[in-house]
């Protein structure tokens, strides 16, 4: 069990690292946190999976409107700041940057 713990945690760390250099979209640091997959959060948008996979990215994330946002954090339990504002994922949940 610690195992897959530590699985899950590697997976929510590198997701973490992409966000934060720009590489991808904090959609997939929730998602990976969530223990959730691209076609599981498609499902609760009701949108197709590709969708997703498009909002991972940055240039479109930057481009979403506040509905699919706020679609995104009700799918997450997050609200829309805690999704856009990365700056609480720059320092580590240790308390190391």
């Amino acid at each position: 069990m610690e195992q897959a713990w530590e699985v899950v945690n590697d997976s929510v760390e590198n997701a973490r690292k992409k966000v934060i250099d720009g590489q991808a979209s904090p959609i997939l640091y929730h998602l990976k946190k969530n223990i959730m997959d691209v076609s599981m959060v498609a499902g609760y948008m009701g949108v197709p999976s590709f969708v997703v996979r498009l909002h991972m990215r940055p240039f479109f994330f930057r481009k979403l409107s506040k509905k699919t946002l706020d679609r995104y954090a009700h799918t997450f339990r997050i609200t829309i700041e805690e999704l856009t504002d990365i700056t609480h994922l720059k320092s580590r949940p240790d308390g190391n940057a």
